[in-house]
């Protein structure tokens, strides 16, 4: 399944968070991500924080987000990114459930 990402930045853009990789030599940018199911969606989200003066949101590939979650291991990004597209489909799900319940 194809996804796609947005990550809202915590601050600023260089705004770290965690411990360094040792082995990266890296540390996490501070913020989340958002995984959408289309384009449109997540450049609506995106927009969204443009529009409203919000914190900082761009849209991001998965090798993009991998970049800014260097801090943790590789093992630890893969795990972030199913977590990201369970809660997806949980959403989903909870959505059907309320459509067939009303």
């Amino acid at each position: 399944m194809r996804l796609f990402y947005a990550f809202e930045f915590m601050d600023s853009e260089t705004t770290t968070i965690g411990d360094l990789n040792k082995r990266t030599g890296r540390y996490s940018i501070a913020g989340r991500a958002t995984a959408f199911r289309t384009r449109k969606e997540r450049d609506d989200f995106v927009g969204l924080s443009q529009s409203a003066g919000r914190k900082i949101r761009k849209s991001v590939t998965k090798k993009e987000l991998a970049a800014l979650c260097k801090g943790g291991s590789a093992e630890g990004f893969e795990e972030y990114v199913g977590d990201l597209e369970y809660g997806l489909i949980k959403i989903e799900e909870l959505r059907a459930s309320e459509s067939i319940n009303a």
